[in-house]
């Protein structure tokens, strides 16, 4: 009985040594970050541009590969789409998914450390709502919300900076 109880004993302090050992948890690798810029309306350069304010949730699953939730709105967007300005703060919200491939760990391999420049691919899915927008020329469709799927691609340019690298500049 003695064998057996120490046997016991053994095996639940190699169980929690094991458990010790486990440090992956859902917050390692996670990132909040605040987007800024400009729209633009690719035909007609002149036209007055609006703002979009932001927020987005970072979740780095591998080296390779993570995922973003981002919340956005637009503020005086509507003049880029010969629109009137709402007469709400923001001219539209908007959420998107998005995944997020490490090109340069892809190629070059991952080191252990994050380098001090990186290019990552990104492409995601969202919903768009605008608020109120007032055609021009066509008053019939004035007042009226419009909700859209949206779709965001392209690549970021990451500057990691520190002496950890914890901080990134991304354009």
């Amino acid at each position: 009985m003695k064998k057996f109880t120490l046997l016991m004993v053994a095996v639940f302090a190699m169980a929690m040594s094991a458990n010790a050992q486990y440090t992956n948890k859902f917050w390692d690798n996670c990132a909040i970050g605040v987007e800024g810029g400009v729209t633009t309306n690719a035909h007609d350069w002149n036209t007055l541009h609006g703002a979009v304010a932001g927020i987005n949730f970072t979740k780095g699953v591998t080296p390779l590969v993570s995922f973003e939730f981002a919340f956005t709105a637009g503020i005086n967007n509507n003049y880029n789409w010969r629109m009137a300005h709402s007469s709400n703060v923001f001219d539209n919200v908007s959420a998107i998914a998005s995944t997020k491939i490490n090109l340069m760990n892809w190629f070059c391999g991952y080191k252990g450390t994050p380098r001090l420049f990186e290019i990552q691919a990104r492409g995601g899915f969202g919903y768009m709502r605008e608020f109120y927008p007032d055609f021009v020329g066509n008053p019939t469709k004035s007042g009226n919300d419009l909700n859209r799927a949206i779709a965001k691609f392209g690549f970021d340019f990451d500057f990691n900076l520190g002496e950890s690298k914890a901080w990134t500049v991304s354009l």
